[in-house]
């Protein structure tokens, strides 16, 4: 009976030991990483690649032009638009963001 007492009592110090608050934050701030963590593997599979796109500087004054054909940026902003991309070099342009 001694025998069987000792091993009830070590199970039960074992249950005490994970039912410790420290362990159970421990297991939220786990929980929370692996969420997080799946969270930025979404983002990243749903995000487009814009950011590693390689644009022309033609093909960012067209946009421009469509959108000051739609109504969306004024004539004024369009010529500053112009004149800051006509600083700009003819070379292919990255978004450095």
């Amino acid at each position: 009976m001694s025998l069987l007492l000792l091993g009830e009592r070590a199970q039960s110090g074992m249950w005490d030991w994970l039912n410790h608050p420290a362990v159970a934050a421990l297991q939220a701030v786990g929980i929370v990483g692996i969420a997080g963590y799946a969270a930025y593997q979404v983002a990243l599979a749903l995000r487009p690649a814009t950011s590693k796109a390689v644009t022309n500087v033609d093909d960012l004054a067209q946009n421009f032009e469509e959108m000051q054909l739609e109504g969306d940026i004024s004539d004024e902003e369009l010529r500053t638009i112009r004149a800051v991309l006509g600083k700009t070099p003819t070379r292919r342009l990255r978004d450095e963001s």
